[in-house]
């Protein structure tokens, strides 16, 4: 693989075909970009729109973050419920709730807290606040960029690992784990990449 420089990252629809992973970070959107010639590149992004202008013809955009809320009820996600399924007991406590899309656009976290409590019958755990901007900006992108809905798609990482580990929930320890979740999430184009 060969490393390039962050220039490398302005891409044309005359470039080999190419896939992207995305995760929230502090200072943005932090991206790995890799092509069907193994050639990858990273890259922060302030926004998720500046994210989406770069990488628009990317094959795939695989981002770790909720994508398709709820306006209200009691019920989950259907991702999040078999997701928790397939993980067990063992790593399922790591999907989270996600915020119906109301609370994702309240003004304060305790705003948030309340409505989801009210429409969902579900208060919002520090994880769910602690994203809940990442979440809002995926969600007006969607909304307002429909050539987006496409090509961006929510993953996570710990249902990657049950996959490649056999189907089986990986468990390892904490500061190991969230190591290696990091590394799967913006691997995981690879492994999507058709082998011949």
């Amino acid at each position: 693989m060969e490393h390039h420089d962050l220039s490398d990252c302005v891409l044309s629809k005359q470039m080999n075909m190419f896939y992207v992973g995305a995760d929230g970070c502090k200072g943005g959107w932090f991206t790995v970009n890799l092509d069907d010639n193994n050639d990858w590149s990273v890259r922060v992004f302030k926004t998720i729109d500046e994210l989406w202008q770069t990488y628009k013809h990317a094959k795939l955009i695989l981002i770790d973050i909720p994508i398709g809320l709820r306006e209200s009820g009691i019920g989950e996600r259907v991702c999040d419920t078999e997701a928790r399924k397939l993980l067990a007991r063992k790593r399922g406590s790591s999907v989270f709730p996600v915020p119906c899309r109301p609370a994702v656009y309240a003004r304060t976290d305790d705003a948030a807290n309340r409505i989801n409590k009210k429409l969902t019958d579900r208060g919002l755990s520090q994880q769910s606040l602690a994203i809940r901007s990442k979440i809002r900006e995926v969600d007006e992108l969607l909304s307002n960029k429909r050539a987006a809905r496409s090509r961006i798609r929510e993953i996570h990482p710990e249902v990657c690992f049950w996959a490649l580990n056999g189907q089986q929930p990986m468990g390892i320890v904490s500061a190991r784990r969230l190591v290696m979740t990091s590394a799967l999430n913006y691997c995981v184009p690879f492994f999507l990449r058709p082998t011949i």
